[in-house]
């Protein structure tokens, strides 16, 4: 329960977050896309989402 993303996996929005989430790894991935950009990123979609 570490892992702030168990959290979300336990809300009622869990498949679209999952899914953007996958979304926006795929483009970390793919374009070496600022790890600090994509965390940020992610945590903005949480609180925004709340």
């Amino acid at each position: 329960m570490e892992n702030p993303l168990y959290c979300c996996l336990l809300s009622g929005w869990q498949s679209q977050f999952w899914i953007y989430l996958s979304y926006l790894y795929l483009l970390h991935k793919m374009y070496d896309i600022n790890l600090r950009i994509f965390i940020s990123t992610t945590a903005y979609i949480q609180i925004f989402l709340n």
